[in-house]
């Protein structure tokens, strides 16, 4: 179920989730218009069932159905470098609640995967391996200026 969506900027939305906490279960409350507006229109109220779940620690594959279009709220924690794939297209994944992740999904049966793959990552892992390249590269080269001395 995805229920209304609203727009809350910044940390408005601690305060509208005091304010208005019935609402909780049954609205996503998106941190920004400007992602909302990535979604397009939503209805208030959209059924929808998820059949199959795979969780990982670093991924996440859900298989469901919906009559319309619905946004997807994962009860866990948001944080950047998750990435959501649906069909072979990427799609965003944003903060939902102040504190969930959300994923749009189309109408009717969809299968969508998210992942952790975050820059931070594969920027210390490259510079791992330049790092590792540069040691190989001085004690190659000590190697034979200390045969050349001999």
């Amino acid at each position: 179920n995805s229920g209304d969506q609203k727009p809350v900027e910044g940390d408005d939305i601690w305060e509208w989730l005091s304010l208005y906490p019935e609402r909780f279960r049954h609205q996503s409350i998106v941190n920004s218009s400007e992602l909302l507006s990535e979604f397009g229109d939503v209805p208030n109220y959209v059924e929808g069932t998820v059949k199959k779940v795979n969780w990982s620690d670093h991924r996440i594959d859900v298989l469901g159905q919906s009559e319309t279009a619905a946004l997807l709220v994962l009860a866990d924690t948001w944080y950047p470098g998750w990435k959501a794939v649906q069909g072979g297209n990427s799609l965003p994944v944003i903060r939902v609640n102040g504190m969930f992740r959300g994923v749009r999904v189309p109408r009717g049966e969809w299968s969508v995967s998210i992942k952790y793959a975050p820059v931070t990552v594969r920027l210390g892992l490259f510079l791992m391996l330049v790092g590792l390249l540069v040691c190989v590269v001085l004690c190659f080269k000590g190697l034979i200026a200390g045969g050349l001395k001999e």
